[in-house]
């Protein structure tokens, strides 16, 4: 069956079925074989509920003291043109 045509609402019943020749339907004809409907939308879930069933935040892995100083020493220091332009 070819539904495309078919608009919200619409429907065909097992009588609108055209069967090859020699087979007959087990069901009332005057049964819906096909319905169309509108999709059903969800709504959307504010972000925080959004947030709070995806659980907690899990760190895995946390930078010692010494490697954090270690990774970033040029950002405590200034240059050389930083020092000339404060004086």
């Amino acid at each position: 069956m070819d539904v495309s045509q078919l608009n919200i609402g619409d429907s065909i019943h097992v009588r609108d079925i055209q069967l090859p020749s020699g087979v007959t339907p087990k069901v009332q004809t005057d049964l819906t074989a096909f319905s169309v409907i509108a999709p059903i939308v969800e709504e959307e879930a504010p972000v925080a509920e959004a947030e709070a069933a995806a659980g907690p935040e899990v760190i895995t892995e946390k930078k010692e003291e010494g490697e954090a100083a270690a990774s970033a020493p040029a950002a405590k220091e200034k240059g050389p043109k930083e020092k000339e332009q404060k004086k």
